[in-house]
């Protein structure tokens, strides 16, 4: 979200004297929903600058990777170990082989794929480090979600340098209303949806 959103949100006739606070907890917010959920909605990475992201190989099947927009090289890494003569162990040879058109990005009906197949039926090499796997990674708009989510966090913060709405029980007419220091709860709503949507897309 924007610093306008958040404003709208708060009250649509505010000035600008709380703009750079405002963008500070913007991007706590987009930090901590990110985290929460466990992969970013911010765009990492241009087609004219591609972001490189490092990916253990645990699947014979296929590679799970960060969501991504678009996958311009997958370089498979394979390191010889050996021991020398005092019966330590050395890196040997290390080959980087290009096998990116051989690699199709999946679920095909997901708008950001997250899982990495080998066109060829080869299998994904088990070990450390071993893939290192180029593109553009993030979405190129979060969903309204977690855009309500972010906004509805920001707008939390802000109020709360009131110390009258945190930890309070206030009555307003019949309606009770409790402001808690805690994330709130719809957030932790949208999050959870998040993170489960990701499970039943099949991507982790």
């Amino acid at each position: 979200c924007g610093v306008a959103d958040v404003k709208m949100a708060l009250d649509p006739q505010m000035g600008g004297a709380d703009d750079a606070f405002i963008d500070q907890l913007i991007t706590q917010a987009q930090d901590v929903i990110d985290t929460a959920v466990g992969y970013s909605f911010q765009q990492d990475g241009t087609a004219t600058s591609p972001t490189t992201r490092v990916y253990d190989g645990s699947n014979p099947r296929s590679l799970i990777v960060d969501p991504m927009q678009l996958l311009t090289k997958v370089m498979e890494v394979q390191r010889n170990t050996v021991v020398d003569s005092n019966g330590v162990w050395q890196l040997g040879t290390v080959l980087s082989v290009d096998i990116t058109a051989d690699c199709v990005l999946t679920p095909n009906n997901n708008p950001t794929p997250f899982i990495l197949k080998r066109i060829s039926g080869v299998e994904f090499l088990a070990g450390l480090q071993n893939y290192q796997v180029s593109g553009i990674f993030g979405q190129p708009t979060p969903p309204p979600g977690i855009q309500r989510a972010t906004i509805r966090l920001v707008v939390h913060w802000f109020k709360m340098r009131d110390t009258n709405y945190a930890d309070v029980m206030q009555e307003q007419g019949g309606v009770r209303e409790k402001y808690m220091k805690d994330i709130p709860a719809d957030v932790l709503q949208i999050i959870n949806f998040y993170k489960h949507s990701l499970v039943v897309g099949g991507s982790r």
